[in-house]
């Protein structure tokens, strides 16, 4: 019999979480395991769901619980009765949900949905993973936030994925009864993704053609991601101004959107390129479908967040193109490149560091190759979405253990409680 297992998000948008999962579920086990995708709310996300051909459903969550956001969260504001009514009354609503489509293991995916999934599950009496992919420290939540989620991360979940170690080591779970209850399971990409990288890359004519002797000019520096501060594509500018101050000869393409309200900070930079005077050199590409194809077109990919980045895909992304990547130094950046070896650190939220490091792959473009190769191969030997599907089967295994086999019968009596 297969487990079925019910993934919950709250977003309907597509974020970098969104985006995992589904990487993840293409590659699972459809022999095994039977994935069923719950949404709080219709949009992008869902809709990309159903057309990968999985089981799909929404289930309206009140806006002012789905829209909530984290720095709203000072001083357990979280906890404001209406909130929590409308939230728990929602994880009775999942918990219906759950005995209804014949679940056996609750998957949350995103911040709200470890608390409405979690409550959902011991309702339903069904094992919860909680898959964490965001920093649970002062950096990310008001402190206060940061003790309960830690507080109920040693209570609720049967099992703790992270995506990265950074991300394990800030959730604080200390010495848990059993140790197997907790693991990190960094993300991957699917073949796919792979495949159509090493024919981008192999094709020769989908970007600028790259001497073996030299950059072909301008050199072309991209940052991807969602327009937002912490992204950090102010220090991007910055630095990008000082290399341009000496010489060099580059463009410098943002690639993204502002997805959660950060319309205003996309017009900061907007006035900052303006300001420092480097706005010709600069591309606004906004939210693009054809990333693969832009990331061809690069000579070299910066990720330059200002906080903890705990597991950016983009930086895969890069390397699966046999790109030089520079990543940020914190968070779970460490963990995916091999400073000096895969791609290069450069400081977190340092313009000048960026554009130091920047301007030593500028003047050693055989370096810049050389550690675009090494990026193209760790990825494909490290990065799988393949393994990462069979990480979290053997999650799955484990915490059903021991519980009795789900009868093929509907069930009714907690259904009618519910």
């Amino acid at each position: 019999m297969k487990t079925r297992v019910l993934y919950l998000d709250h977003t309907s948008k597509l974020g970098g979480a969104e985006f995992a999962l589904l990487r993840f579920l293409k590659a699972i086990d459809l022999t095994a395991v039977e994935p069923v995708v719950l949404f709080a709310d219709e949009g992008p996300a869902p809709d990309l769901f159903r057309e990968a051909g999985f089981e799909t459903h929404v289930l309206p969550l009140a806006g002012k619980v789905r829209e909530v956001r984290k720095d709203t969260l000072a001083g357990l504001a979280f906890l404001h009765p209406g909130r929590a009514t409308a939230l728990a009354a929602y994880a009775v609503r999942i918990a219906r949900f759950a005995k209804q489509h014949r679940v056996d293991i609750i998957h949350t995916n995103s911040m709200k949905a470890h608390f409405y999934g979690g409550a959902a599950g011991r309702l339903a009496g069904l094992p919860v993973v909680w898959h964490v992919r965001d920093f649970i420290n002062t950096s990310y939540l008001p402190g206060a936030a940061v003790h309960v989620v830690r507080l109920l991360a040693r209570m609720v979940p049967s099992y703790v994925i992270t995506v990265s170690q950074s991300v394990m080591d800030q959730l604080h779970l200390g010495d848990r009864p059993n140790p197997r209850k907790r693991g990190v399971v960094l993300d991957g990409l699917t073949v796919e993704e792979l495949e159509e990288a090493d024919a981008l890359r192999n094709a020769g004519n989908a970007g600028p053609a790259k001497p073996v002797d030299g950059w072909s000019l301008p050199v072309r520096i991209g940052i991807v991601g969602r327009i937002a501060s912490w992204k950090g594509q102010h220090i991007l500018l910055d630095a990008a101004a000082k290399l341009l101050k000496a010489g060099h000869s580059a463009r410098f393409l943002i690639i993204g959107a502002p997805l959660f309200g950060e319309f205003a900070y996309e017009e900061e930079l907007r006035r900052q390129a303006d300001a420092l005077g480097i706005a010709p050199q600069v591309e606004f590409l906004g939210f693009r479908k054809d990333v693969p194809e832009i990331l061809s077109g690069l000579d070299i990919l910066v990720h330059a967040s200002t906080s903890a980045d705990p597991c950016p895909n983009t930086i895969l992304e890069g390397m699966a193109h046999g790109l030089p990547v520079i990543g940020s130094n914190g968070g779970g950046v460490p963990e995916l490149i091999v400073d000096g070896e895969t791609g290069m650190l450069a400081p977190m939220g340092d313009a000048d560091g960026l554009a130091r490091v920047l301007e030593e792959l500028l003047r050693n473009p055989e370096k810049a190759r050389a550690l675009g190769r090494a990026g193209h191969a760790r990825v494909r030997s490290h990065f799988t979405v393949a393994r990462v599907a069979r990480q979290v089967e053997e999650v799955y295994r484990q915490v059903l253990i021991g519980r009795k086999p789900r009868s093929p019968a509907p069930a009714t009596g907690l259904e009618a409680a519910l």
